[in-house]
């Protein structure tokens, strides 16, 4: 579970994600209740998601070896994207342009609500941008077989993520202050 967190803090430094990071830090700085729920929400994004693929592969048991074998090659092919530069530089153009979009959806949005949303949003749309990260643990969550194991894994690497922004965050501003 550490490399899994592990995993969550190195997300952070995607290529794709550094575009965005101004935005994110700007919703996090406006208040430390709305960076905690905006937190929330972005671990909640990853934690439905881990629920429904572990769900998946409880439904898939009978199918295990199978879905072994399409595991591993899946991991092979985001380990590509991981260090073929052309594959990563597509992967992180196709979400910045999601997430600009998005973001100029949500930015309006206000209040508790609107901060768990705008944190659930941003899960969603950040999810294919550390793409080899995510996807090797969403097929991890479908050979755990359950709902609530790939819960947990998915809230252990969100937290990792989520937390590693926070403290960006924290520092941006310390030094804006200095």
């Amino acid at each position: 579970m550490l490399l899994v967190f592990g995993a969550g803090v190195i997300s952070t430094f995607s290529p794709c994600i550094l575009p965005i990071l101004p935005v994110f830090v700007a919703f996090q700085l406006a208040s430390r209740k709305r960076a905690v729920l905006i937190n929330i929400g972005l671990v909640t994004s990853f934690a439905l998601l881990g629920a429904i693929t572990g769900g998946i592969g409880g439904f898939l048991t009978t199918w295990r070896a199978v879905i072994e074998e399409i595991t591993y090659i899946a991991m092979v092919i985001f380990g590509l994207f991981l260090l073929i530069d052309r594959l990563n530089m597509c992967l992180a153009k196709l979400s910045s342009t999601a997430s600009n979009f998005l973001g100029r959806r949500v930015k309006n949005l206000g209040g508790d609500i609107g901060s768990l949303f705008i944190g659930f949003i941003l899960g969603i749309m950040w999810s294919p941008c550390p793409g080899p990260l995510v996807g090797t643990l969403l097929i991890y969550t479908i050979m755990l077989g359950g709902p609530l194991e790939g819960l947990l894994v998915m809230i252990i690497y969100a937290t990792g993520f989520a937390l590693s922004m926070y403290v960006m965050a924290q520092i941006f501003k310390k030094q804006r202050r200095g």
